[in-house]
C-alpha cells in the first residue's frame, strides 16, 4: 500500500490487515471455526468511533447507498434474515467474531497470553485444551490500540472541532445521515449544501 495521508486511509489499511489474518486463521482451523452466514450470536447493535463510522459511511456512499434497511426489533437492526446488509463495510470487531482470539490473561499471575473463542468454534472445547494458542488466534489487542490511536488522529484532522474522539456512534445513525446526504444535491443547487464544507455528517460530533 502507498503512503497513507490520512486517518482513514490508516483505518482502511487496518481492517484490511485484519481482513487478511482473518483469511489465514480461517484457512488454519478450516471447519473447526463453525461461524457462517446466518449465524448471528454476536450481532448486536453497536457504538463505533467516529473514524470508523465515518469510514463506513464514505464506504456506503461509495458504493451508492442511498438507504439502508432496517429492522427494529432485530438484535442488531442491519440483519436481514439473519445477514448483515452492512456486511462489506461492517465494524472491525463483527470481522473477528468466530475467530479464536488471543489476550493477555489477567488472572494467571504471570499475565501469560492465551487464546478464547466462541462456545461453537472448535465443537465448544477450550482452545488451550486442544493446543490453539495466541499464535493460531486473532491479536485483538494491538488491532483496539490502533484504532484507538487512530481515532485520536481523525479528530485532531477535523479542524473545525465537531469530532469528540470519546464519543461512539451509534451504527443506526447512518440511516438517517444517508438519508439526509441524499437529499443534499438539491440542496446544492440553491446555494444551502454543506457537502465538502469539512463539517461531519450528523453523529461526527455527538
Amino acid at each position: 500500500m502507498g503512503p497513507m495521508n490520512s486517518a482513514i486511509d490508516r483505518y482502511v489499511d487496518l481492517r484490511d490487515r485484519v481482513d487478511r489474518r482473518a483469511g489465514e486463521l480461517l484457512a488454519r482451523h478450516g471447519r473447526a471455526i463453525t461461524c457462517r452466514a446466518r449465524c448471528c450470536d454476536c450481532c448486536v447493535d453497536l457504538t463505533v468511533f467516529p473514524v470508523e463510522y465515518h469510514a463506513i459511511l464514505a464506504d456506503l456512499r461509495r458504493a451508492g447507498v442511498a438507504s439502508l434497511p432496517i429492522d427494529p426489533s432485530a438484535a442488531c437492526g442491519f440483519l436481514r434474515d439473519g445477514l448483515c446488509v452492512l456486511y462489506e463495510a461492517r465494524p472491525l470487531i463483527c470481522r473477528t467474531h468466530g475467530l479464536p482470539l488471543a489476550f493477555e490473561d489477567d488472572r494467571s499471575p504471570r499475565r501469560l497470553r492465551t487464546a478464547s473463542s466462541c462456545p461453537r468454534t472448535f465443537d465448544g472445547a477450550d482452545p488451550a485444551a486442544i493446543g490453539v494458542g495466541p499464535a493460531d488466534a486473532l491479536e485483538v489487542e494491538p488491532m483496539n490500540a490502533e484504532l484507538f490511536e487512530i481515532n485520536l488522529t481523525f479528530a485532531r484532522e477535523r479542524a473545525d472541532g465537531e469530532i469528540d474522539p470519546t464519543r461512539r456512534i451509534p451504527l443506526r445513525r447512518l440511516v438517517e445521515d444517508l438519508a439526509a446526504m441524499s437529499v443534499r444535491p438539491s440542496a446544492s443547487r440553491r446555494g444551502g449544501d454543506d457537502h465538502g464544507s469539512g463539517r461531519a455528517p450528523r453523529g461526527g460530533a455527538e
